[in-house]
């Protein structure tokens, strides 16, 4: 009896030992950890803010990151609004929440460095040489900057870089420039073919069509941006060096033809203003031309078949493609769809190699509290298999210098590709500041307020004045720039 006691208290002691432990790691069994080493259940979802991508556009993308990453959940959230975002943006930065990825327009990256993780030296899959080596030129220059110690740092990574090119009706080209076909490689050209375009008449608008869409800022979705072209153009220099004063309205060299002195920020005022003047012979627009498509303003006249030319991105292709479909739904006359072109956008001069990029890297929150995993996706996103399928979902041209040359072969997207290896940008301390100083220095212009040289005058004051406070001088902080900058 006491045997048979004995073996099976055995047999029940055995089994306890195999047993317990199969439950126990049943019960408890280690989670699969992030590059962080958090858990999976317990790990917070990777947070991503961007700028009119839909997540269709890396559906793929951020199946194969979580499927590599099994314990890591992509939250992807889109925004359209740029104010409404960079509002919402800085408000969560402050409270120390928000985004652990998010999008920043390139020319925001001086402003917003002090608020943003640089990538960390342990991620060994991007060095600033190595950048240099895989992004066209002007992402280095916006992207990495100096830290606080003098080091350089990557701030952001592009997954594109688009440029402002030149949109056409070609009819218009085919009917009143035969001899030319299509638009000219200098601005001196374009003038003097605008002037065959234009076709002034009685009607509300005063044109039956306009050459050019420019010289105003109160109806045109790109007056902006082409003025910041003419600054590049011009070789304007905004800035000291040290980024202590602005030299905006001073002379800077001799101009090139006449060798008189050259004041650059001025030149490229009174050249884009121009096209809003009645008193010169290639006065093309006004203030009546987009009372009739107040929403789309000039893209609504060009899809109508009223505008020969205007200055637009990538994405303005399939805008106005979409325009002219809902106009002719409507009945209301239109311009054909194989007769929107684009070329490269002119230069001063026919040597000239100056285009205007305007692009939204994505960064990362020093808020974050997974830097190392949302640096890591970033990079993913930027791979070269990546990037291609990702122009293949939006026509976003490149950042990658390896598919620039395939990409400049696309028919309708490959001149903002060629662009973005040659393109430039402006140091932009304020986005919305530097809206208003020059969106009111075009108009006290074009209504005869003010000439180009005192408007120049203000912006510079008031430029002045957004400078003090991105260097934080006493007294200046919370200062209305706008408004309270006069003319000396």
């Amino acid at each position: 009896m006491n045997r048979k006691l004995l073996l099976i208290l055995g047999v029940v002691a055995f089994l306890a030992i195999i047993i317990t432990p199969l439950l126990l790691g049943t019960l408890f069994k280690r989670q699969p950890k992030n590059l962080e080493g958090i858990p999976r259940q317990s790990a917070k979802p990777l947070v991503v803010w961007n700028l009119f991508d839909p997540e269709d556009a890396f559906t793929g993308a951020i199946q194969q990151y979580q499927t590599n990453h099994p314990n890591v959940r992509i939250e992807y959230l889109q925004f359209n609004n740029l104010k409404e975002y960079e509002n919402l943006l800085l408000n969560q930065l402050a409270e120390g929440t928000g985004p652990d990825v998010v999008a920043l327009q390139n020319s925001w990256f001086l402003k917003y460095r002090k608020k943003l993780s640089p990538l960390p030296t342990g991620l060994q899959q991007m060095s600033t040489d190595r950048f240099r080596q895989t992004f066209v030129g002007i992402t280095a220059d916006d992207l990495i900057l100096k830290d606080e110690s003098g080091k350089e740092q990557i701030y952001g990574v592009p997954l594109f870089v688009d440029t402002l090119a030149l949109y056409y009706n070609s009819s218009h080209f085919r009917d009143y420039v035969p001899t030319a076909t299509a638009p000219a490689s200098t601005w001196l050209e374009i003038t003097k073919q605008v002037q065959k375009l234009n076709h002034p008449d009685n009607s509300f608008e005063r044109f039956l069509i306009s050459g050019l869409a420019a010289g105003r800022a109160d109806n045109l979705r790109n007056a902006l941006p082409f003025l910041y072209l003419l600054f590049i153009q011009n070789k304007t220099q905004l800035f000291t060096e040290n980024l202590q004063s602005v030299v905006l309205d001073t002379q800077q060299g001799l101009d090139p033809l006449t060798q008189e002195s050259f004041y650059p920020a001025l030149n490229a005022l009174k050249f884009y203003t121009s096209f809003a003047l009645p008193d010169y012979a290639h006065y093309a627009w006004n203030d009546l031309i987009t009372r009739r498509t107040p929403q789309e303003l000039e893209l609504g006249v060009f899809a109508k078949g009223r505008l020969a030319m205007m200055t637009g991105f990538s994405s303005d292709y399939e805008k106005i493609k979409e325009s002219i479909n809902q106009k002719k739904q409507g009945g209301v006359s239109s311009m054909n769809v194989s007769d929107i072109k684009i070329t490269s956008i002119p230069q001063l001069t026919r040597e000239g190699r100056d285009a205007y990029a305007e692009y939204f890297p994505l960064a990362v929150s020093r808020n974050s509290t997974r830097k190392e995993t949302a640096w890591d996706f970033v990079l993913f996103l930027s791979q070269r298999e990546n990037a291609q399928n990702y122009f293949l979902k939006t026509h976003k041209p490149t950042a990658r210098l390896d598919l620039v040359e395939e990409q400049s072969q696309d028919p309708i997207y490959g001149i903002f590709a060629l662009q973005a290896s040659f393109a430039k940008s402006l140091p932009v301390l304020d986005s919305s500041a530097y809206q208003k100083i020059f969106t009111e220095a075009i108009n006290s212009i074009i209504e005869g307020r003010q000439t180009p040289q005192d408007a120049l005058r203000i912006a510079r004051g008031k430029l002045q004045c957004v400078l003090d406070q991105f260097n934080n001088i006493p007294g200046k902080l919370g200062t209305d720039c706008f408004n309270q900058a006069k003319l000396d």
